[in-house]
């Protein structure tokens, strides 16, 4: 038969009164519950008699012995005395203290947050009225320029001062503009699409070829020319030759520029920086657009045939480059351009005969009926606005298929 374990005995903290009833005589034991009970019933008959006085004192004394000592709670180990862990002393109000920290940063990092997102949705809407105002303005433009096409059929650019003539005239020559538009103010400028290097069809090479020709040309720059051509014409080709110093399929891939070469015409203008060695052929204009190079025309639209590129659109480079000129004739020519965009001095007051005609023979001074309007519109006077580029043909009258642009593009 199975022997019933002796369950183990559970031992406490209790204080007990000596006989005489006095705190001072009072005696600290580890104790059972049953020994407990027994010194309960002994002290009662010894100590007390039957007199009230006595009854009194007996329900004074049994509350005060039998409070247990919470500070000491019960061990395994007999005897062991209670004792007050000092040490816990004050924890509460560290605690109390870390959850204030606590709330505290929180608050304060919602207020933060609140902010800024304040000043972003602010920002936000700026940039967005910007761009409608923006959009709003070119197509008041595009009506304008055609009206000004139909009274003005002289569209030479650089030969008089237009500025005093009582109708405000708009031309392709980068002259700043600024126009009223819904309670903002609208500055832009207005270039001659055709302009640029041409980088589109199966014979990207054929201006460069141009500039090699060039008798000025140093050895080094007709080197990094001669490079850059056959790298071009290799990234447009369709087979795998590959010229001198040039790339291919295989090149590119060890460069980690795969899928590159394209293999066939380039769909924007852009691609040529995927180039290696382009150095400083082609530069960035303010705006961050790729205007050194000519815009390619979107599918299904006509690429307009260029035959020179216009000057008031070519950058200080280009027209070096293109003009053959020297170092002295191309300040001058510099100087002559930003003379008729301030002050609309014409360039034959600014350039002699022979520097104007040589000019004129590498570069177009007419608008060829495309033009780049550059708009940036605001209705902040401490924001100028986002710039809008659009490319577009404008004739004297409304075309019957639309108005199809060639470039809608925010910097």
């Amino acid at each position: 038969m199975r022997k019933r374990s002796t369950p183990r005995t559970k031992w406490y903290s209790k204080r007990f009164l000596s006989s005489s009833g006095t705190n001072n005589e009072s005696l600290n034991f580890m104790v059972s519950p049953f020994a407990y009970q027994l010194v309960l019933k002994a002290q009662n008959s010894i100590a007390w008699g039957k007199t009230p006085g006595n009854i009194q004192k007996k329900n004074i004394a049994l509350k005060e012995r039998n409070k247990v000592s919470v500070e000491q709670p019960c061990s395994f180990t007999p005897f062991k005395k209670d004792s007050t862990d000092k040490n816990n002393q004050g924890i509460a109000l560290i605690a109390v203290l870390g959850i204030l920290l606590l709330i505290t940063l929180l608050t304060l990092s919602i207020i933060t947050v609140s902010k800024i997102c304040a000043l972003r949705t602010a920002g936000n809407n700026i940039n967005e009225r910007s761009m409608l105002l923006a959009e709003g303005a070119v197509n008041r433009i595009y009506w304008i320029l055609m009206s000004d096409r139909k009274n003005f059929k002289n569209r030479l650019m650089g030969e008089t001062d237009y500025t005093a003539e009582e109708t405000k005239r708009l031309m392709a020559d980068g002259v700043i503009h600024e126009l009223d538009y819904y309670n903002g103010k609208a500055e832009f400028s207005i270039y001659d699409m055709q302009s640029g290097l041409q980088v589109n069809g199966r014979s990207p090479g054929r201006e460069l070829n141009q500039q090699l020709n060039q008798p000025l040309i140093t050895e080094s720059r007709k080197n990094e020319l001669e490079i850059f051509r056959n790298r071009l014409l290799d990234y447009t080709d369709s087979d795998s030759l590959i010229r001198l110093d040039s790339l291919e399929a295989g090149d590119y891939s060890e460069l980690d520029m795969s899928p590159l070469p394209r293999n066939r015409a380039m769909e924007f203008r852009e691609e040529v920086l995927y180039i290696p060695g382009k150095k400083d052929f082609f530069t960035i204009d303010k705006i961050g657009r790729l205007s050194s190079v000519a815009l390619i025309a979107p599918r299904g639209l006509r690429q307009p045939n260029i035959r020179k590129p216009n000057i008031f659109n070519s950058s200080e480079k280009t027209i070096t480059a293109t003009a053959n000129l020297s170092a002295g004739e191309s300040e001058t020519v510099t100087a002559a351009l930003n003379a008729w965009y301030k002050q609309k001095t014409p360039l034959s007051e600014s350039l002699d005969a022979l520097l104007l005609s040589k000019l004129k023979q590498y570069f177009s001074f007419a608008e060829s009926g495309y033009y780049t309007i550059i708009v940036r519109a605001s209705s902040n006077p401490e924001f100028r606005g986002i710039p809008l580029a659009v490319s577009i043909r404008i004739t004297e009258t409304i075309p019957l298929s639309g108005r199809n642009f060639y470039e809608w593009t925010l910097y």
